[in-house]
């Protein structure tokens, strides 16, 4: 947990620990196709800064 944000789907993304497909990856962003898609297509963003320990 980082900055008392937890969420463990995007850790284990970050870790590498689950391989996702990336849609877009900059130094401060990541996005990527769920695994376990709601709908059909079903993107995740967030800021890395978040989630880095």
């Amino acid at each position: 947990m980082a900055n008392g944000v937890e969420d463990f789907y995007c850790d284990e993304v970050l870790s590498g620990h689950t391989a996702v497909e990336k849609v877009w990856e900059t130094e401060d962003t990541l996005a990527f196709y769920h695994t376990r898609p709601f709908y059909e297509i079903h993107i995740v963003s967030f800021l890395k800064s978040i989630f880095l320990h």
